[in-house]
């Protein structure tokens, strides 16, 4: 289950600033520089009104920030699987 605790932007809505809606991703949380990649490569906001302003070279920043912060083997996991995915695309 997942629950928000903290009133989110709708996704390709801004936090008041110039950030999208990936803050976590922007404010260096795992969860974050993992989550916003793999919804945007899994194509979850495709049907957003405004797509979230992410383009590839961003999505390679976070995962390349989150494969420094890895710990364990199933983190490193998951971002060499988002990396290889960005990767592939075009």
């Amino acid at each position: 289950m997942i629950i928000n605790v903290l009133p989110l932007p709708a996704a390709g809505k801004t936090d008041g600033g110039t950030k999208p809606a990936g803050r976590s991703a922007i404010a260096g949380r795992f969860a974050g520089l993992v989550g916003f990649p793999h919804y945007a490569l899994s194509g979850r906001f495709a049907e957003c009104a405004e797509t979230p302003a992410a383009d590839k070279d961003e999505l390679a920043e976070f995962l390349n920030t989150a494969e420094g912060r890895a710990a364990g083997f199933y983190q490193r996991l998951l971002v060499f699987e988002l990396k290889a995915k960005l990767a592939a695309t075009d």
